[in-house]
């Protein structure tokens, strides 16, 4: 069972190409990091207020972005979580234009979405690696969903990009489904540092 990635198109109704988002696994065994115990066998920090649903944080000079938005330089990004009590941090890390295989990027944004929820935003163009960590019970930025955060990564970059004069973005619906065909693997908790 996969998850699923539809590409999107803005200010046109065509879909275009379509993927599907595999599934990702918690890390229990992990040593002492982010989300893991501490030394003692113990998680000891204290559970938080979940941001609230949409809630988005950019790394990088919000001049930067709010400029690329304005020009209409950005595709459309947004996520859609299914009911239950699983929220979703999202994380788009920005590759350099000829980044290989290895280029993990550079943390762009970070995007908190509720259970049963669709969260939308923009995201200037350029090539993205998308990584999610996912929970039910909340510590924070650092620690995201505690000793039992789910993580992943899909395999596949995600463009936002300029095609003709249709400006290109994506949406994930965070559903496991059958026939996915977007490759993810499990994150570390040192990703989303």
């Amino acid at each position: 069972m996969k998850l699923s990635l539809v590409r999107t198109v803005v200010l046109a109704a065509a879909l275009a190409v379509s993927f599907a988002l595999g599934g990702c696994t918690s890390r229990p065994n992990d040593p002492p990091t982010n989300g893991s115990p501490t030394a003692t066998g113990k998680f000891d920090k204290p559970q938080k207020k979940r941001p609230k649903n949409g809630t988005v944080e950019y790394f990088v000079k919000q001049a930067t972005v709010s400029e690329a938005i304005s020009l209409q330089n950005a595709g459309d990004f947004t996520v859609s979580a299914p009911g239950g009590n699983r929220c979703y941090y999202m994380l788009l890390r920005k590759l350099k234009d000829a980044g290989g295989p290895a280029d993990s990027g550079t943390r762009y944004l970070s995007m908190f979405v509720q259970p049963g929820t669709k969260v939308h935003t923009q995201v200037p163009f350029g090539r993205y690696r998308l990584y999610y960590a996912s929970g039910s019970k909340w510590y924070g930025t650092t620690y995201l969903f505690g000793p039992a955060t789910t993580y992943g990564k899909a395999e596949v970059v995600l463009r936002f990009y300029l095609d003709g004069t249709q400006r290109m973005g994506n949406t994930i619906d965070m559903v496991e489904q059958p026939g996915g065909n977007l490759p993810t693997s499990t994150a570390r908790p040192d990703d989303f540092g």
